[in-house]
């Protein structure tokens, strides 16, 4: 039935007034004894009822009864009028309702009144079609009362509209959460989280967006009925109707199946990406081979239905298990399971790697600092001294020979080594290479030592006769014995395991003075200046630092006095950048302006590489 439509309340009541009208202008006309026939428009209607047998008899019936009938269409009339003003000037819906409850009595009356027509001989259908009028007058006056838009009747509607929609909004949230949470509980949510946070963190807005929905509803729904919304009361029905209506088109099976389905796509693609390649670089930016390491080269996942999945290798098929996985339709739980073995796995072999690598780290840092003591060492020592002892112990000029003692090449060689066992995951093998090297360099360490600490102070200081280490050995000793004495006047010998030295009496030893034709420079026969060449070096270790470049070093010569563009120049500086470990290329300009480029070694810093060549440079020749 219609509620709450002003038109159709008053299209009815009109409706119902039409019948009651014409057959009170009828009585009305048959109490004041005017003949119908002879009125205008109203004659011919008369004398066309007249041919229908029941309005024959029903006027009859009027005749004999006419006072009380003609009272009783006075009391329909009076109380149709009722409804109307009760309806539309009282909007009073008792006393409207009320009044239709009087003309449908009265109606029953005027029933009562013509039942003697079922007596009587007519036609079924003309007895039918004459009732069926009082009571469409009747019906319609009740859809007109009913109908309208009573405020008690808008409140309750409202409220009935609301508590609908109350009640669907939260099944459909409870529904929602139980459909998800069959597939997807918490613990299965943390393990795919571990290693696809972005495909959790999808799923999870998506859920509080449904859920967020269905608390927009009661949040609404709630403010209508404490009368917060402000509006009035055909205005929230119309919003009632629509919170009503969005609560019934939820869907939360629907949803959750989409919310799931979308949560799988986006696993899928994650995983693929994630495992795709089981590559760990080290701290020296190359990656290590996890197929050599037995423990975990494979892996054995009872939810992948399937053989063992190969780590490492060209074949990286652990991502594509798991998102096949996934396509197929398996129950996430089942999924999450695999992912946390996937997870566990991966975390411990990253774990021994990193042990590993750090174990290894920190003794090569003891390598690396073992040999610069050294340099240092020979830093203390007069320059010519301390730069032959540099190229016999950094540099591998022993002679014609091979040193009889290890050298930093070699050390740097047993650590590339040692890199290169550690990278294939060879542990074991990798930190013997590197106890070898860092054992080389201590011993590097012990003759630089040896010479810093007790050779050069004996002889500055008197005679004496000084042990000489194992770690050092009589070679070494025995090859300084020119450059010492070139230097130093005093006499070098050595006894047994010991070397002997011995001066004048009394007499403190001062290196000797450089005859005042040799150039200050110990190794330079030349005539270049050492200041223009610290100079360039110092250009150079400028561009090092600014350089985002780590392996190589360039100045433009076309931005420096022409007195730098000298030949002599570059070739003092490939002589002596040449001679230095930690530089493997030189290149010069052959072209004006041309340029200078160096290039270091391997995992060493350009930066720290000419910071150490222009202190040395300094110390040996200015």
């Amino acid at each position: 039935m219609l509620r709450n439509d002003r038109r159709v309340a008053i299209a009815c009541w009109l409706f119902a007034g039409l019948p009651i009208f014409i057959t009170f202008i009828q009585s009305l006309l048959a109490l004041s004894s005017i003949d119908a026939v002879n009125l205008p428009v109203l004659g011919g209607i008369k004398e066309m009822l007249d041919t229908v047998a029941v309005l024959d008899v029903a006027g009859d019936i009027f005749r004999d009864n006419d006072i009380t009938v003609f009272l009783l269409f006075i009391l329909i009339a009076l109380s149709w009028l009722a409804v109307g003003i009760g309806m539309l000037v009282l909007r009073d819906q008792q006393k409207t309702y009320a009044a239709a409850g009087l003309v449908t009595l009265f109606f029953i009356l005027f029933i009562l009144v013509y039942a003697e027509l079922f007596f009587e001989d007519i036609p079924t259908i003309q007895q039918i079609g004459f009732m069926i009028i009082p009571v469409a007058t009747v019906s319609a006056l009740w859809i007109s009362v009913t109908s309208y838009e009573w405020t008690a009747t808008l409140k309750d509607e409202t409220t009935e509209l609301l508590s609908e929609a109350r009640r669907y909004s939260s099944d459909a949230r409870e529904t929602f959460t139980r459909h998800i949470q069959q597939e997807a509980d918490t613990k299965t949510l943390e393990w795919i989280s571990r290693v696809a946070p972005d495909a959790v963190e999808t799923y999870n807005q998506s859920v509080n967006e449904f859920q967020r929905r269905c608390e927009d509803i009661q949040h609404d729904a709630d403010e209508i009925i404490e009368g917060n919304a402000g509006k009035t009361s055909q205005e929230r029905l119309q919003r009632a109707k629509q919170l009503r209506d969005e609560a019934q088109s939820l869907a939360p099976e629907e949803r959750a199946d989409t919310v799931l389905e979308t949560l799988r796509t986006s696993l899928a693609q994650e995983l693929r990406t994630e495992f795709a390649d089981e590559t760990i670089l080290s701290p020296y930016g190359k990656p290590y081979t996890v197929r050599n390491m037995a423990r975990y080269n494979e892996l054995n996942v009872p939810e992948l239905r399937g053989p063992p999945v190969q780590i490492g290798g060209d074949a990286h098929e652990l991502g594509d298990r798991l998102a096949e996985m996934i396509n197929s339709g398996r129950p996430l739980v089942d999924i999450a399971r695999a992912v946390d073995r996937v997870n566990h796995h991966t975390e411990e072999m990253t774990d021994e790697i990193r042990q590993r690598e750090s174990a290894f780290d920190e003794e090569l840092a003891d390598v690396e600092q073992s040999l610069d003591d050294a340099r240092d060492a020979l830093s203390r020592i007069e320059p010519s001294i301390g730069g032959r002892l540099e190229e016999m112990l950094f540099e591998k000029r022993f002679g014609e020979r091979e040193p009889p003692f290890p050298t930093a090449i070699d050390v740097d060689e047993q650590m590339e080594t040692a890199k290169a066992d550690l990278h294939q995951c060879r542990f074991d093998r990798a930190q013997r290479t590197l106890n070898d090297a860092a054992a080389d360099a201590d011993q590097i360490k012990q003759i630089a030592m040896f010479f810093s600490d007790s050779v050069i102070p004996t002889i500055q200081h008197g005679s004496g006769s000084i042990p000489i280490p194992e770690d050092v050995g009589k070679d070494i000793v025995t090859q300084m014995q020119t450059e010492i004495q070139r230097v130093y006047d005093v006499d070098y010998a050595i006894e047994g395991s010991e070397l002997r030295i011995e001066t004048a009496k009394d007499e403190v030893m001062t290196p000797k003075p450089e005859p005042p034709t040799q150039e200050k420079s110990s190794r330079s026969s030349t005539a270049v200046p050492p200041e223009d060449v610290l100079y360039l070096l110092r250009e150079l270790r400028q561009a090092a630092s600014e350089s985002n470049s780590n392996g190589t070093v360039t100045i433009q010569l076309g931005d420096y006095p022409e007195k730098f563009a000298d030949e002599e120049l570059f070739k003092e500086i490939e002589s002596f950048c040449s001679r230095q470990s930690q530089i493997s290329t030189v290149e010069l300009p052959d072209a004006d302006p041309g340029y200078i480029k160096l290039i270091v070694d391997d995992d060493t810093s350009a930066s720290h590489a000419l910071t150490t060549l222009c202190e040395r440079y300094q110390t040996q020749h200015i």
